[in-house]
Formats: structure tokens, sequence, C-alpha cells
């Protein structure tokens, strides 16, 4: 019992004294010696263990020796700055896809000319013509889309993007939008390689 109690005050006076901000070189160090203590804690440790699970101990005192034992080995086995609990898995990363990556994807497709210049039309536009040449711009990437060069979805969606930031309502863009896609649709193309 007195091992078990003098292991926990090691180690919780180990882990008041050291800092969280170690240095590489002190971490080298600190791997140097630190298995050695870590060693000689499980030893005595391990014979606390036998004195406590040979003397005449009621269970719950075991039970709470136990909960007590296990967060502080676990504590002296880690690394002063990494916590006890850590993610087990991590989950795949993703890139958030902004329009920086977006115009470089059309420019590596070749059909870059044709958007970039379609949503500079309606960026472009006079107040009063936004309407007009957002559906001009719908006409023709709707006739790409019918080409399978691109994807109604993905022309929807940044010609709403486009149509919205010049002031245009999101209702009245969709509409126009889906107007203009059907109508492209009656002629299709494809760009020139």
């Amino acid at each position: 019992m007195f091992a078990i109690v003098f292991f926990s005050f090691l180690i919780v006076s180990r882990s008041r004294t050291s800092t969280s901000g170690v240095a590489p070189r002190a971490r080298q160090r600190q791997s140097r010696w630190r298995w050695w203590v870590v060693a000689a804690l499980a030893v005595m440790a391990l014979t606390g263990l036998l004195v406590f699970l040979l003397a005449d101990v009621p269970l719950w005192g075991r039970l709470l020796a136990f909960a007590v034992a296990v967060p502080l080995l676990a504590r002296a086995g880690r690394p002063t700055d990494k916590p006890i609990t850590d993610r087990v898995s991590t989950g795949p990363r993703y890139r958030k896809l902004t329009a920086e990556l977006v115009r470089r994807g059309l420019l590596s497709c070749g059909i870059s000319r044709a958007v970039l210049g379609e949503l500079q039309r309606v960026a472009s536009s006079p107040p009063h013509g936004h309407n007009n040449a957002l559906y001009l711009a719908s006409v023709a990437l709707g006739q790409l889309v019918a080409g399978g060069e691109l994807t109604a979805a993905a022309v929807t969606s940044w010609l709403t993007e486009a149509a919205t930031q010049i002031g245009q309502p999101y209702r009245e863009a969709q509409r126009t939008i889906a107007s203009g896609l059907r109508a492209g649709a009656r002629r299709p193309r494809k760009v020139a390689a």
C-alpha cells in the first residue's frame, strides 16, 4: 500500500514540475532518462500491487486503488506535452473548394475561356441588363452542358453565385438560368481541342 501512495506522489510531483513547452533538445534529453524512471516506477508499482493483492483488503478498496492507479500510470507513460487521451483515428481532410480552385480546374480543362467569359458577361452587365446577360450566359453554357462538356449543376451554381453577387434576386436568377439552359440544350456544342 505504501508503494502505491509513494508512486502516486512521485507522479503528481513530476507532473507539477514539468513544463508544457518542451524544446526539441530538452525533449531528447527527457527521452533518455524517462524510460529509466518509468521502469523504476513500474517495478515499485508492481511490488506494491503484489503486496496489495496478497493483503486482506475488501473488494471496494481494491477497485478504488485500481481506479486511482490507472490514470496515474497513463500519465507516467505519456510525454509532458501530450494529453492522456488522444484521437484514435483521423478522418480524411478535404480542401475547401474556393473560386480560385474552380478557376484553376477550369483552366486545366480547356473550357475556362468560355465559362469565365460568360461569368464576366454577367458580372459586368449594366444595372438594367443583369437578367438579359444572365440569360445569354446560361444559353451559351447550356450548349456546353448539352454537349457533355459541363454539368448543369455546376453551371447553375456558378451563374447563380455571379447573379446574386451583382444584386439579382435568387429565385429570379434560378428561373432565368433554367430557361437559358433549356434554350441552350437545343443546340449542343463542344469546346474545340
